[in-house]
Formats: structure tokens, C-alpha cells, sequence
């Protein structure tokens, strides 16, 4: 895939192409861009985050995540930890304690696993598949716990404003140096933006590609998490067009504004939502659609906002009872692709008694050939 070299093994092919992506282009960042970057972070904030870790801190940001996820590369997923979380306890304190105390580098705890996901039937290209990082559960609990101290509560709020950006590979671009500016422009204190860039600038990948674990690449450029959108108000909005395309040059990241979209509060004035549309080139829409499969925006019932998932199985259920099949037919059906359908969302929401009965009573009537 370099200059001159044909790669004709598609793990050398894919490889190569992921290789490139989390490959710094080395940009200069435009000091116009930092002069936008408020210092909001106080020193009470900053002694908050760098107070001693404490034992409850670290069990709870374990028994917070997901225990039924993939596996990472060291093959221990989450529920063996919250299982036997008082006999592996000390030793996991242990990396944490030294970690926030001394800096210390996670080294192989910070090895992920890159498992590529289909973005659409019959893919054909590399451009097709979406890299899903298998982080070690260890290296999990220590970001986690950074996370939790991170987490702000909003106090004041007037009408809100959010824009839907289209990104080329949104998290795979940012460039280091760019992430440390601004945070260190807003405000956070040395001690722990160091904490931070340790566990971006340490991390190791390993592109899984039908079940088999490739070598291990360093990565120059990208992380795994997304940072919170900033307000705005009127007084700067005729601006964030120039701000987005400076974003842009300063960070190595791509906007395709066609494939944007503006959506606002119910309290917003309708002049600021027409103006601001007409600033930036998007579409004003009141749902701005999916991610990952799930709704971006929730109303008050949850019930009605999880309906997608019933309507899909409903979907594959009817489809399926065009043709005859035996019992054990059925049988692989619901396991295989039934009970699959409902699985990520429920890793990420809890959902109500009555759609899971509902769910149950149709997958129910499919097993015992009822119309």
C-alpha cells in the first residue's frame, strides 16, 4: 500500500488503511482557534479531580460498566471482575493507585483490540466497515473513574441549541497536540491533563480480523471517547462557520456539511433557528435521527422511543412466517436472530417490563407457529 508496494492480502490491505488513519499529518494549530477556548475549569474543580482516589471510587466505576461485553485482549470480560471483585480487588487498586499517584504507564493494559463492524449489507471496501475498540476491563475502570470526576452538572439553562456534524472518522483524527492545547486552555491543571494524555498516548491496536489478532501498531493520532458540544449564544453564532472550518484545519478532522443538521430546543425563537440555519448551509430538522443504531434524542416516554426495536422484530418475525418451517427451524431463528435483535440497545438502556413482555409474547406466538 506504500508508494510503489502492492498489498494484495486483505489483513495487510486493512492493516495499512488503519495504519494511515491513527497517523498523525503533524498540523499546526492556528492560535485563533485557542483564543476561542474559554477558561472554565476553577481550582476548585481542578483539586476535586486530583483529590486521592478512594476505594468506592473504584468499585463503582466497575460495577458501572457493561459485565456481558466483548471480550478485550486479555479474554477477561466485566462480569468476572464484579463476580469476584474481592479476591482480584487489591491488585486492581493497586494499578489504580499508581496510575493517579505516580503517572505510571498501563503498558499492556492499554493493548486494544480493533474488531471491524459491517456499516451496511455486502460490504465491499475498507471505507464499509467501523473500527470497535475492545479496551482491557482494567484500563476501563481507570478511565472510568477519570470519567465519573469529569461529570458537571448544568445549573443555569435558557433555550438550547445543537448541531449534528457529519465527521469523516470524527474520533480518529483528532491530533494529540491539539487535545493538550485545549485542555490545557481551559483550564485543567497540569497533574491531570498528564493523567489524560497517558492513556491516549499509550494505547497499543491490534485489527482482529476473522477471529485472528493482527501485530500491534502505535497510534500518533485519535482517541475513543467524544468531547461534549460547547453552547452557544447569539452573540457568537454568525461566527461558528468560521470556527467549525478552523476546527477542522487546527484538529485534522472533516466536516460533511451537506449531511449536517441543525435542531433546537422547543423554546428557541423561530428567527434564531432560520438565521443560524442560513449561517452554516444545514438542514433544521426536529429529529436529528440515529447513532449507532439508537435515537439520539428521547421524549418523555421511554416506552415510545424504544418502539423501533419491537417494530424491527416485529419486522423479521412476519417475514419469516412466509415460510415453513419446522420447529428446529424456529428454534435456530430465535436464537440466531430474534433474541439478537434487541441485545446492543439493552446494553444501553434499560427497558420497560411491558415492551419486554410484548417482545416475549410475539417471539412466543412465532415459536408455536401462531399468526
Amino acid at each position: 500500500m506504500g508508494v510503489g508496494i502492492w498489498e494484495s492480502k486483505p489483513s495487510g490491505v486493512f492493516e495499512e488503511h488503519f495504519k494511515n488513519l491513527f497517523t498523525s499529518e503533524a498540523q499546526s494549530i492556528n492560535g485563533d482557534i485557542l483564543d476561542c477556548v474559554d477558561s472554565v475549569i476553577s481550582q476548585t474543580t481542578n483539586d476535586n479531580l486530583l483529590q486521592a482516589i478512594t476505594m468506592e471510587e473504584i468499585k463503582e466505576a466497575a460495577m458501572q460498566m457493561g459485565g456481558l461485553k466483548a471480550p478485550s485482549p486479555d479474554g477477561y470480560q466485566g462480569i468476572f471482575f464484579q463476580k469476584y471483585w474481592d479476591t482480584i480487588y487489591d491488585e486492581v487498586r493497586g494499578i489504580t493507585e499508581d496510575f493517579f499517584l505516580n503517572n505510571q504507564s498501563l503498558g499492556a493494559l492499554n493493548i486494544t483490540n480493533l474488531v471491524l463492524i459491517p456499516k451496511i449489507p455486502n460490504p465491499e471496501g475498507v471505507s464499509h466497515f467501523r473500527p470497535i475498540s475492545l479496551c482491557n476491563f482494567s484500563f476501563k475502570i481507570v478511565s472510568k473513574v477519570m470519567a465519573n470526576r469529569l461529570k458537571l452538572r448544568k445549573t443555569t439553562k435558557m433555550y438550547d441549541l445543537g448541531i449534528k456534524l457529519d465527521m469523516n472518522k470524527a474520533y480518529d483524527r483528532v491530533e494529540w497536540h491539539f487535545l493538550e492545547s485545549v485542555m490545557l486552555k481551559m483550564g485543567f491543571d497540569v497533574r491531570w491533563l498528564n493523567l489524560v494524555m497517558n492513556l491516549v498516548r499509550t494505547v497499543q491496536f491490534s485489527l482482529v480480523l476473522n477471529g485472528v489478532q493482527g501485530s500491534t501498531f502505535t497510534p500518533t493520532r485519535g482517541i475513543r471517547q467524544g468531547n461534549p458540544l460547547s453552547p452557544a449564544n447569539t452573540q457568537n453564532y454568525p461566527n461558528i462557520r468560521l470556527l467549525l472550518d478552523g476546527y477542522c484545519c487546527a484538529s485534522g478532522q472533516q466536516i460533511n456539511f451537506g449531511k449536517s443538521s441543525l435542531f433546537f430546543s422547543p423554546n428557541t425563537p423561530a428567527s434564531i433557528r432560520t438565521k443560524l440555519g442560513a449561517v452554516l448551509g444545514m438542514t433544521i430538522t426536529n429529529d436529528p435521527g440515529k447513532y449507532l443504531g439508537l435515537p439520539t434524542m428521547w421524549g418523555r416516554s421511554k416506552k415510545e422511543a424504544l418502539q423501533f426495536v419491537r417494530e424491527k422484530l416485529l419486522h423479521k418475525l412476519s417475514g419469516w412466517k412466509q415460510s415453513l418451517l419446522s420447529q428446529a427451524g424456529r428454534e435456530v431463528l430465535i436464537k440466531a436472530v430474534a433474541q439478537a435483535v434487541p441485545n446492543y440497545p439493552m446494553g444501553v438502556f434499560l427497558f420497560p417490563k411491558t415492551l419486554c413482555t410484548k417482545m416475549e409474547s410475539e417471539i412466543a406466538n412465532f415459536w408455536w407457529g401462531q399468526k
